[in-house]
């Protein structure tokens, strides 16, 4: 409802009509001082609206909305006393009394407001109202002015244009009728100067059912939208389609960009492509299209990349894979969603490819086109071996295991895979591999005691052979014994036979003894065979040999003069022999290995065990 000397929109409730709501009207730069007509467009669902606007001639044609926003449209150029459409949306105006032209009915063009004249009517005494009435596609016209029966009422063909008189009857005196629309089933409803809201049937009888605090220029039946069309998207992701409908009618004809698209002849239509896209619908009263259409938009994807930390990882490590930033995001391991991880950042401790879908602002998806792949990477398997013990002066192999492109640490012992050691403690060996994954293992190492060997004659103690054989003790305790004779028992007989007597003057006595550890120590002397025929004189000195072991050359220093030098190799065979008295001089053995050098004059004789390394 508008009203005739206000700028209001009001909403009534048709079983009272009650004032609901009440919109003001605006348009900016203007000043809007009443409503002389408003209709509603039977194929789009607008709302036109003819205005009185402040200091200006004629009637200004507008749409409007419920909320009384209007767009003026054009000036008609003349006072427009009401409005109405038929079935086809062709929009009809009748002028008054105090128009330039009154009396007269228009088609009013949609696009800017001008009148185009359709015919004239019979003059009454003011107030003019028109109304059409689908039911019997007829336009129906009130004019007059004091009461029923001085109001003229009547029906037009518009085909025709042949005008049929009707009169008016009833118990009501309206005093003038304002303005009309169309119920249903033969009833108007209609509002006159009185304020007052009447009934109207097609045959003129009226009734009165409802009072009004404003003069009433405007009425119309909001009826459900026009042709309109309505997307399953407002926009095209690349790949996607939206699904388009129309109003339901009886035929379509879709457009897009101006163009009839081929086939497109259904309620729906699935684009695959943006652009302007409208409808031509036929109904039951009309045959139109959308007043705005649909823009369809053209969405890109949004571009996603993945960068990692790390293209593995180690046992029990986490890896950083980072995305592209913006939208929404979702990531994915070996194609399953990871619940909970929507950040544009995933750490994760899990091996597999990992991937990130990221939706923009227009609702386009896309992922990353390769993904990242994370693997798993193997920690090296160190194993130096169990706790051991080793014998007390025996060098012990450790190895971390090989491991291609690794580096190796030992606490305190060096970078290869291999070590040697000798000392008791806990070594600790680490293990990168080229992946750079660590794994380390941990030996304790402790020394058992060495066997010792008590009892066997000093070097060069002689041995007369007319005393027969030498008993010889390697000590009790030991767990075994070998002899250099091959005997394997705590003692062993000395025969100077068994030596090559008297071919060979000197033996080489050793002996290995054993313990319950397996721990091994070894001992020997040099025994000299001879002739006694007396008590050996042995307080002689005894000669000094110097470096020993040595390269070959020794230096030999005695106290007094020998005339004699004997070099015999461990088994006691002459290799050698120098004659020359002196105390000193220089003496060169050529072969490495361990030797016994006797020094001899017509007193005495003494030895000594030298090596050449």
């Amino acid at each position: 409802m508008t009203g005739k000397n206000d700028n209001s929109l009001r909403q009534a409730d048709t079983s009272s009509y009650t004032i609901s709501s009440t919109n003001t009207f605006t348009q900016s730069g203007t000043t809007i001082d009443g409503v002389t007509g408003i209709d509603v467009h039977p194929c789009t669902g607008e709302i036109f609206a003819m205005l009185k606007i402040n200091n200006q001639s004629g009637r200004s044609l507008a749409v409007i909305d419920t909320n009384g926003n209007a767009t003026v449209i054009g000036n008609t150029g003349d006072n427009v006393a009401d409005i109405t459409f038929d079935n086809q949306g062709t929009l009809y105006a009748v002028t008054g009394d105090g128009a330039n032209t009154p009396e007269v009915l228009y088609t009013v063009d949609l696009s800017d407001g001008s009148l185009t004249t359709f015919m004239s009517l019979g003059n009454g005494n003011d107030g003019e109202a028109i109304c059409f009435n689908p039911d019997d596609g007829m336009l129906y016209h009130w004019s007059g002015w004091t009461n029923t029966t001085g109001i003229t009422f009547e029906k037009i063909n518009l085909n025709t244009q042949a005008i049929t008189s009707i009169g008016m009857a009833g118990g009501a005196s309206p005093v003038s009728i304002f303005t009309a629309a169309y119920a249903d089933n033969g009833v108007f409803v209609a509002t006159g100067a009185s304020d007052s809201v009447y009934t109207v049937t097609t045959s003129g009888v009226i009734t009165p059912i409802a009072e009004l605090s404003f003069s009433c220029k405007g009425l119309a039946f909001e009826k459900p939208d026009g042709i309109g069309i309505i997307g399953s998207n407002d926009g095209l992701c690349p790949n996607d389609s939206v699904v388009l409908t129309s109003s339901a009618g009886s035929g379509y004809q879709w457009y897009l960009n101006g163009q009839a698209i081929s086939g497109a002849t259904g309620q729906s239509y699935v684009s695959y492509e943006g652009g302007q896209f409208n409808c031509v619908v036929t109904t039951t009263n009309c045959t139109d299209s959308s007043f705005a259409g649909f823009f369809l938009d053209s969405f890109n994807l949004p571009e996603v990349s993945l960068s990692a930390a790390d293209s593995g990882i180690c046992p029990g490590e986490v890896v950083t894979i980072t995305g592209s930033s913006g939208g929404q995001s979702q990531w994915f391991l070996n194609g399953d969603t990871v619940a909970g991880e929507t950040s544009n950042l995933i750490n994760t401790s899990i091996p597999g490819w990992y991937n990130m879908t990221k939706t923009n602002s227009n609702g386009c998806t896309d992922s990353s086109e390769v993904g990242i792949l994370i693997q798993s990477f193997e920690v090296p398997d160190v194993n130096i071996g169990n706790d051991t013990a080793v014998c007390d002066g025996t060098e012990l192999m450790l190895d971390a295991g090989s491991y291609p492109g690794a580096s190796y640490i030992w606490f305190g012992l060096g970078t290869s895979q291999t070590v040697m050691v000798s000392d008791s403690g806990q070594y600790v060996a680490w293990v990168t591999s080229n992946q750079d994954c660590v794994g380390k293992d941990t030996i304790n190492v402790s020394l058992l005691a060495l066997p010792e060997i008590v009892g066997l004659p000093a070097d060069g103690d002689t041995l007369c052979v007319e005393n027969g054989s030498l008993l010889v003790d390697a000590g009790s305790g030991h767990a075994s014994y070998l002899w250099g004779n091959g005997d394997i028992t705590q003692t062993t007989e000395v025969e100077p036979s068994d030596w090559g007597w008297p071919d060979s003057t000197a033996a080489w006595i050793d002996v290995t003894v054993t313990n319950t550890d397996g721990c091994s120590a070894s001992d020997s002397f040099y025994l000299y065979f001879e002739i006694c025929g007396g008590i050996s004189d042995n307080s002689k000195p005894l000669f000094e040999v110097y470096p020993n072991p040595s390269t070959g050359l020794f230096t030999i220093i005695s106290a007094e003069a020998y005339d004699r030098i004997e070099i015999m190799d461990h088994a006691g065979r002459l290799i050698q022999i120098i004659e020359s008295p002196q105390n000193s001089r220089v003496v060169e053995v050529e072969k490495t290995g361990m030797y016994f050098m006797r020094l001899s004059n017509s007193s005495y004789t003494a030895v000594k065990r030298i090596v050449v390394e």
